[in-house]
């Protein structure tokens, strides 16, 4: 899983609130630790990968159940989530 916040959000605040919700998931295991990392500078983003580690007949689960918990933390915490933005400039000619 991939998360994107935007580039005036805290780091260590946003790996915390995720690690949270981690941490607190029935389904992830404790070890091997969630690995929670800055991964990529994107023009609108600073993205994390998400890796939880569960038992084999939790991980159909996790996909559908993690992502919408992160996002709920994220807006509680006021971390935002940027969407891409493009600027057009148009012109004209005589």
């Amino acid at each position: 899983m991939h998360f994107g916040v935007s580039y005036d959000s805290d780091l260590d605040a946003t790996r915390k609130v995720i690690m949270d919700v981690l941490e607190n998931h029935p389904h992830v295991l404790k070890d091997p630790a969630p690995f929670v990392e800055v991964e990529t500078l994107n023009d609108s983003s600073v993205d994390f990968p998400v890796r939880p580690f569960c038992d084999g007949r939790n991980c159909f689960s996790l996909p559908y159940t993690i992502p919408e918990q992160i996002k709920r933390v994220l807006d509680t915490a006021g971390i935002g989530i940027p969407f891409p933005h493009r600027k057009v400039i148009m012109f004209k000619r005589d």
